[in-house]
C-alpha cells in the first residue's frame, strides 16, 4: 500500500464488490484484509473492526497466523506493521480451535 491508504481502500472496496457479485470468497478475503489494514492505518478503528468482523464471517479461520503464512516481505518490519494494523482491528492471533483439537 506504500502509505497510499485512501487509494488502497477505494481499490479494495471495488475488489470486494466484484468478489461478492462473482461469489469469490478467495478475493473477498484479500479485500477484507486490505480494507481492515487501510482503515486501521488511517486511525479509522470502527471501520477496520467492521472489515475484520466481515472477513471472519467469510473465513472463520482467518488469523494473524494465516497472514504470516501468506505474506512475505523483503523488510520484515513491513509485515509487522500490517499485522499490527490487523491486531488493532481485532483479528485473532490464531484460528479458533476445532472441536476435535
Amino acid at each position: 500500500m506504500a502509505g497510499r491508504f485512501e487509494e488502497a481502500i477505494a481499490v479494495n472496496q471495488q475488489l470486494l464488490e466484484r468478489s461478492q457479485k462473482e461469489k469469490s470468497p478467495f478475493w473477498a478475503a484479500g479485500a477484507y484484509s486490505w480494507l481492515a489494514i487501510g482503515h486501521s492505518m488511517l486511525g479509522q478503528e470502527e471501520e477496520a473492526r467492521f472489515y475484520v468482523t466481515e472477513g471472519l464471517k467469510n473465513d472463520p479461520d482467518w488469523s494473524l497466523e494465516m497472514e504470516r503464512e501468506i505474506y512475505s516481505y523483503k523488510n520484515p518490519a513491513d509485515l509487522e506493521r500490517q499485522l499490527d494494523a490487523l491486531r488493532k482491528a481485532g483479528l485473532p492471533e490464531h484460528p479458533p480451535k476445532k472441536a476435535s483439537d
